[in-house]
């Protein structure tokens, strides 16, 4: 998952594809591949460990991205050199550790549960923003964060209170949590970058970078004795992963805010939770349980709520 800078040219000849290129279409395809993260992830536990996944997938997508982003990213490059502390920090949050901690968290929870927990990325965000830069939170945006925390909570806890009171979480839960608050800091840094910023050029840097820093953590696994076992379901996983949940879904995303504004086009984002359960389901044989329902309602009121207030500010 990567956030756009801004309406983008790349991929803006999809809209010749007739039907096919339709916006909504493509923005429901960009869905469906992000949702499909933690359930590749989790059918490939077995054979492919975090950090060989996380490595591989970005090895994939840099090299697809190298032909395409190569000049755009050499001629803003003294743009890249001027800001390249904030370069480094947004690949350290956004491609070495969401991802990373992403791969992580599948080998002790469930994917059904990753998919809905970061869902509340939205509400994490305005809280860093807050912390962060001391952006204002008004009493609606407080009251739907608070309802986003609490369906997060009641999903971690499995509607269990004694969960709460023992703080007896499951570990993948709580590492997914961390994931969700690295995206969020890099929501949150993206608006510090120069404005007219080559979108494709960025993504490689990005890339780039974050997938060097990947490199220790995966020697590190391999000093461990954790090696891939070369399987057809784990070649077909992360190059899933590399083509289809990071290059395509990103210029389809593009091309959806592009066409029809970024507010709409992130409305989408509501549907990742039911394509990730509905996936879940079909390939891993998870089911939800009804904690999932409650804390999964919560959580989209609450991000609900916080978007139409904002919406509404950014008309007045």
């Amino acid at each position: 998952m990567t956030a756009p800078l801004e309406p983008a040219a790349p991929g803006a000849a999809l809209s010749r594809w007739g039907p096919l290129g339709s916006p909504y279409l493509l923005l429901i395809f960009t869905m469906m591949f992000w949702s499909a993260n933690s359930v590749i992830a989790r059918s490939v536990v077995e054979t492919v460990p975090p950090m060989h996944l996380s490595f591989l997938r970005w090895l994939v997508a840099l090299l697809i991205l190298l032909p395409f982003a190569w000049r755009p990213f050499q001629r803003q490059w003294p743009q890249y050199r001027a800001n390249w502390r904030l370069i480094l920090v947004l690949a350290l949050f956004s491609v070495t550790l969401f991802n990373s901690l992403l791969y992580i968290a599948v080998q002790f929870t469930i994917a059904i549960n990753i998919s809905l927990v970061t869902t509340a990325i939205p509400a994490f965000t305005v809280l860093i923003a807050w912390a962060a830069l001391r952006e204002p939170i008004s009493r609606r945006i407080g009251l739907g964060m608070a309802a986003a925390f609490f369906g997060v909570l009641v999903i971690v806890a499995k509607g269990d209170i004694s969960i709460i009171t023992e703080f007896d979480f499951n570990r993948g839960d709580l590492i997914t949590m961390a994931a969700v608050f690295c995206w969020s800091v890099y929501s949150v840094l993206l608006r510090r970058l120069p404005k007219g910023l080559d979108p494709v050029g960025f993504m490689f840097a990005i890339t780039l970078i974050g997938t060097i820093m990947i490199v220790p953590l995966f020697v590190i696994e391999l000093g461990m004795g954790r090696a891939m076992t070369i399987t057809p379901s784990g070649i077909f996983g992360i190059v899933y992963l590399g083509l289809f949940a990071s290059i395509l879904a990103f210029l389809f995303f593009n091309n959806g805010v592009k066409r029809l504004g970024a507010n709409r086009a992130t409305q989408f984002n509501y549907l990742m939770p039911f394509f990730g359960v509905a996936l879940a389901m079909i390939f891993l044989g998870e089911m939800p349980r009804w904690f999932h329902g409650v804390g999964i309602t919560l959580v989209l009121l609450g991000v609900w709520y916080s978007a139409t207030k904002q919406a509404a500010d950014q008309k007045t």
